[in-house]
């Protein structure tokens, strides 16, 4: 028996990623299923372009790319509200800028994150293969800024920590934060 393994188990002695009960591992699975049965489901509902034909790759780019009226009308449609309270608000990242503008994003809480107005890309944070959907960043800034309002001696920030219920409501391109607080009463 190889001595870099512990006796009954199949893990390394000496290194813990090798665990058969990664939560990695789980979530992998998961995200695998999830996005087989999208796909299963977007396939059955044809909301994409296609089907195709080997004969339609023969160029790099086919003239005739297949989307349907309906579809590229769906591409018009206003977006039904959504909703987003507690946890969720920590990976909520609605792009706010204009072209050559840089980036930033409004958070889930209304503060603003993700400022890149140098134009300089953060290769380590912006991978274009589409990691981040299924790890998303959560909302970090590297300039302290917000807003506060201050109500007699107390002073209540405009973020998730200042309000005892904050809830995003996005329909893009426009979005509402709301921030409800007992102590806090408007007109």
């Amino acid at each position: 028996m190889d001595e870099s393994k512990k006796a009954g188990t199949q893990c390394c002695a000496k290194s813990s990623t090798c665990s058969p009960d990664s939560s990695d591992r789980r979530k992998f699975i998961k995200s695998s299923a999830s996005l087989t049965a999208f796909m299963l489901m977007a396939g059955s509902r044809n909301v994409m372009a296609g089907p195709f034909l080997k004969s339609d790759f023969d160029s790099v780019i086919p003239s005739d790319k297949k989307l349907s009226k309906e579809w590229l009308a769906s591409l018009y449609e206003r977006g039904k509200p959504m909703s987003a309270t507690g946890k969720n608000l920590k990976y909520i990242g609605m792009p706010i800028n204009g072209i050559c503008t840089g980036q930033v994003y409004l958070g889930g809480d209304g503060s603003l994150w993700r400022w890149n107005i140098t134009g300089k890309r953060n290769t380590q944070k912006e991978n274009p293969k589409g990691p981040r959907y299924l790890d998303p960043d959560a909302a970090s800034s590297p300039i302290n800024q917000g807003f506060a309002l201050k109500v007699g001696t107390e002073e209540f920030t405009l973020d998730a920590n200042g309000f005892e219920s904050v809830v995003f409501t996005n329909q893009y391109p426009m979005a509402k934060v709301a921030y409800k607080d007992k102590k806090v009463q408007f007109l």
